[in-house]
C-alpha cells in the first residue's frame, strides 16, 4: 500500500510518497463532451510530466458541468462508464489511456460536490434562495438532507476508486465543494439566504429572535447616500449572529468531507482538501468582473456571504493538509503578480500543501481575449516563467490546466509548439527547485482579518480598496515580495521577521488583539501602515479612543462619510524626501464614519487629506515610536490604495531590503529571485547578500560573489536565478 503526505522538507511542504519528497507540476486535461484532450495529455507526457490532476468526470446522461456518474439522481448511486481508453473521456478512461503510456503516472482527483439535477428538481426547498426570491443552484448550506445525500455519494465514489487496480496511484482527493468556497448568492451580491432550511437553522440557533435579516435596509442607505458604513455592535447584532451561524454551517461541510473520506479511505494515508478559503480576495466582486455587469448598490462582501471567514479552525481540521486554487484572474497580463486566490502563505505557514491551479489562457484558443490572455509566444515564455517563479519564491506547487478540452479554438490553452517548448524549460527547473533549500526573506507581511466583514455593513467595496486593489496595483510594484497572512498567523512561531506590516482591514481591536500586537509586531525597528478605520471599533462601540491607542497617533471621531483621497504635502521626512511630487492616491468611493488625525506636533505630517466639507487634516501621517529594541514607525493613512512607490519608501524605513527601485514584479525568497518587467531597458537588481547567481532559465552561472545584477530587460520577460550564498 502506498502512502501519500505533506512533509516539510527543506523549508517547505512537500508530497511525499511512502515519505520520499516528490511532486512536480502536473497537467489538468479539460472534459468537455467534445472532448479532444488525448492531444494535450500527449504533449504534456511528451514534455515530461508523469503526474495529473483529473476530475473524476461528469454524468455522462445530463452533462452537467457540476454533476459527477457517481451521484446521478435520487436515492441512485452509480460509476463511470469504460467505453475504451483511446476514448479518454470517462476517469478510468483516461487513467488507462495515460498508464498505458506513462506506466509510473500518479494521479489527484477533484470533484464538484453538487446534487445532481434529477435531486435538485425534487427537493427545489433545499437550495439557497436570494432575498428576491431567486432559487440557485447550490443546496442550503442549513440542508441536512443534502449533506446526507452527499456523504453517501462521496463514501461510494471513494470506495470505487480505492477498489481500482490504480488506486496506490491515487495521490489524494480534493472538493471544490460547490461554488469553490463561495456561493452563488454572494457571487450575485446577495448577502442571506432566504430557504426554509436556513431559517429554520436559524430559528434554532437563536430562538430570541422573531425575525429574519434582511439586506434591504443596507441597500435603503446606499441608495440614500451613506456608503459604506461602520456599524455599532448593537445596530447588527441579528447579521452577525446569522453570519456565525453561516461560519460554522461552512466549517460542517469541509468536516464532512474529511470525515467521510477518511472513513472510505479505510487506513490509507492520501492529500484531502478542497479548492476554498479565498482569504485573500476580501472585497471581490465576482460577477461584476465575470459577467460584465455593475455591482449592485449594496453589493455583499462574498466570503462572509458563504460562511468563509474565521477560517483558522477550518485549518486546523484534522487531516486536511492540501488547499488549492486558480490565481486570481484580474490582474493576469503582463505585469502582474500571480497571487493565488487562496490563502496560500498561511497554508504554507501551517505546513499545508498548496496547489495552484495556472490556467492562463494563450492565443490558441478563443474567449473573448479573456483574464489577460497571453497573446503571442513572447508573453507565452515570460507569462509561465513568472508564475513557475513565484510558486518556486513562495513555496507552493502548481499544476498547468486547460478548462474546456475543446476543439480549437474554443478550447487547447497550450496547443502551439512554443506553449509546450516553454512548459519543458520549466518542467525539469521546478522539479530541481524542489530539493533547494527555502526560507523567506524579511519583507512586506498583510495581516488580513477575516472576520473584518462584521464590522462593517457586509458589503465588498471598501475592502475591494483597501485589500484587493492594493494587492493588484500596489504591493506588487514595490520592488521587493510580500507575503499576505490571516490574523491568526501572528501567534505563529514561524512567522519571518518581516519588516514592513500591513493592515488593511483591522477594524476591531480589544484587549486581547491589542495584546498579540504589542507583543507580536511592535518594536524591532519596524514600520506598520494603518489603513482606514483601524481601530474604530473595541467591539462594544464605534469611536476613535481604540484607533488612537493602535496607531499612537491622536485621532477624532466624526459620523460624516464621504470619499478620500492623499495628497502629499511635504517631502521631509526620510520615508518621504525621495519622493516624486506631487504624488496623490485614493478613491472615490464614499464611507465612514470617519477617523481623522489630528495635528500632533510629535508626529511628521506628510499629508493631507482631501475629503468631506474640505476638512484640513492630516491624510498621512508617521510618527517613531518606542526606543531601542522596541523601537517601531506607526503609519496613518487616510486613503487607499497606497501606490508601490510609497511602500516601497515605508519597507526601506523599516529596514527590508529593497531588490528594485523600478515599478517591476519581484518574485523572492532568500535563495531565489524572479524579476518579471514589462518596460525595457537596464535593471540594476540588488541582492540581499553576496552570493554566486546562477540563471536556472538559461541554465549558466552570470555571477560570482556579486551583491547586484545589471539585467538588461526585453519585454515582456521573466528572468529567474537562483542565489547561492557560500
Amino acid at each position: 500500500m502506498i502512502h501519500y503526505t505533506v512533509e516539510r522538507y527543506r523549508g517547505k511542504p512537500c508530497l511525499c510518497e511512502n515519505g520520499v519528497p516528490r511532486g512536480t507540476p502536473s497537467f489538468m486535461p479539460g472534459d468537455s463532451f467534445d472532448n479532444v484532450s488525448r492531444q494535450d495529455i500527449d504533449a504534456f507526457l511528451a514534455a515530461g510530466v508523469k503526474d495529473f490532476y483529473l476530475w473524476v468526470g461528469r454524468d455522462e446522461n445530463v452533462r452537467e458541468f457540476y454533476t459527477t456518474p457517481f451521484w446521478p439522481g435520487v436515492g441512485r448511486l452509480d460509476e463511470p462508464r469504460f467505453v475504451s481508453a483511446d476514448r479518454c473521456f470517462s476517469l478510468p478512461e483516461r487513467v488507462a489511456y495515460i498508464l498505458e503510456r506513462c506506466p509510473e503516472a500518479r494521479f489527484m482527483l477533484r470533484y464538484f460536490a453538487a446534487a445532481p439535477k434529477e435531486w435538485r428538481e425534487k427537493y427545489p426547498e433545499e437550495l439557497a434562495l436570494s432575498e428576491e426570491g431567486k432559487t440557485t443552484s447550490d443546496t442550503s448550506l442549513a440542508s441536512k438532507r443534502y449533506e446526507e445525500d452527499h456523504r453517501v455519494a462521496l463514501h461510494h465514489m471513494i470506495r470505487w476508486v480505492e477498489a481500482q487496480p490504480w488506486r496506490d496511484r491515487v495521490m489524494g482527493y480534493l472538493t471544490l465543494h460547490e461554488s469553490e468556497g463561495t456561493s452563488k448568492i454572494g457571487a450575485d451580491g446577495f448577502l442571506f439566504d432566504h430557504s426554509e432550511p436556513m431559517r429554520k437553522a436559524f430559528r434554532e440557533f437563536k430562538p430570541e429572535y422573531t425575525d429574519f435579516p434582511s439586506q434591504k435596509r443596507f441597500e435603503e442607505g446606499r441608495l440614500s447616500g451613506r456608503g459604506m458604513t461602520w456599524l455599532n455592535p448593537e445596530d447588527s447584532q441579528m447579521e452577525r449572529d446569522y453570519f456565525e451561524l453561516m461560519r460554522q454551517l461552512f466549517l460542517r461541510r469541509c468536516q464532512v468531507f474529511m470525515e467521510t473520506a477518511q472513513d472510505a479511505l479505510q487506513g490509507r494515508q492520501v492529500l484531502l482538501g478542497m479548492d476554498a478559503l479565498k482569504q485573500g480576495m476580501a472585497g471581490w466582486q465576482i460577477n461584476p468582473f465575470f459577467a460584465g455587469r455593475a455591482p449592485r448598490s449594496h453589493h455583499a462582501e462574498p466570503l462572509v456571504a458563504a460562511g468563509s471567514i474565521g477560517v483558522d479552525e477550518t485549518l486546523q481540521i484534522p487531516g486536511f493538509n492540501i488547499l488549492n486554487t486558480p490565481y486570481d484572474y484580474t490582474f493576469r497580463h503582463m505585469g502582474g503578480q500571480p497571487e493565488p486566490e487562496g490563502a496560500v502563505d498561511s497554508a504554507v505557514l501551517r505546513g499545508k500543501l498548496f496547489l495552484v491551479e495556472d490556467d492562463c489562457r494563450s492565443f490558441t484558443a478563443s474567449e473573448g481575449e479573456s483574464y489577460g490572455f497571453y497573446r503571442n509566444a513572447a508573453e507565452v515564455r515570460a507569462g509561465y516563467w513568472r508564475n513557475a517563479a513565484a510558486a518556486i519564491a513562495r513555496g507552493y506547487q502548481f499544476y498547468w490546466m486547460d478548462v474546456t478540452g475543446r476543439r480549437n479554438p474554443k478550447g487547447g490553452y497550450f496547443r502551439d509548439p512554443c506553449i509546450m517548448e516553454t512548459v519543458a524549460s520549466i518542467l525539469p527547473v521546478v522539479e530541481k527547485s524542489r530539493d533547494w533549500e527555502h526560507e523567506d526573506v524579511s519583507a512586506i507581511a498583510v495581516i488580513l482579518d477575516d472576520r473584518a466583514a462584521l464590522h462593517e455593513d457586509f458589503s465588498s467595496n471598501f475592502q475591494n480598496l483597501a485589500s484587493f486593489w492594493q494587492r493588484l496595483t500596489g504591493l506588487s510594484q514595490a520592488g521587493l515580495p510580500y507575503r499576505v497572512y490571516l490574523w491568526e498567523d501572528l501567534l505563529n512561531d514561524r512567522l519571518p521577521d518581516h519588516r514592513l506590516f500591513i493592515f488593511p482591514n483591522l477594524f476591531f481591536v480589544d484587549d486581547e488583539r491589542m495584546a498579540v500586537l504589542r507583543e507580536r509586531v511592535l518594536g524591532r525597528g519596524r514600520v506598520v501602515l494603518w489603513g482606514p478605520g483601524t481601530g474604530i471599533t473595541d467591539g462594544k462601540k464605534l469611536g476613535a479612543d481604540r484607533a488612537s491607542e493602535v496607531t499612537g497617533i491622536p485621532m477624532s471621531f466624526t459620523k460624516e462619510r464621504g470619499a478620500r483621497r492623499v495628497v502629499l504635502s511635504a517631502f521631509d521626512h526620510a520615508i518621504t524626501e525621495n519622493l516624486p511630487a506631487p504624488m496623490a492616491y485614493g478613491d472615490s468611493f464614499a464611507y465612514g464614519p470617519l477617523l481623522w488625525p489630528e495635528w500632533d506636533e510629535s508626529a511628521s505630517t506628510q499629508g493631507i487629506v482631501l475629503g468631506t466639507r474640505g476638512v484640513n487634516r492630516p491624510g498621512l501621517v508617521i510618527k517613531e515610536m518606542g526606543e531601542g529594541g522596541n523601537r517601531w514607525t506607526s503609519v496613518y493613512t487616510a486613503a487607499v490604495p497606497v501606490p508601490g512607490a510609497l511602500i516601497r519608501e515605508f519597507a526601506r524605513h523599516g529596514g527590508a531590503h529593497i531588490y528594485s527601485e523600478e515599478n517591476d514584479v519581484i518574485l523572492a525568497s532568500k535563495h531565489f529571485l524572479g524579476v518579471h518587467a514589462t518596460r525595457a531597458g537596464t535593471r540594476v537588481i540588488r541582492l540581499p547578500e553576496r552570493c554566486d547567481v546562477h540563471d536556472v532559465v538559461k541554465n549558466e552561472e552570470i555571477a560570482v560573489d556579486a551583491d547586484h545584477l545589471t539585467l538588461t530587460i526585453t519585454p515582456p520577460e521573466t528572468r529567474v536565478f537562483r542565489l547561492i550564498v557560500k
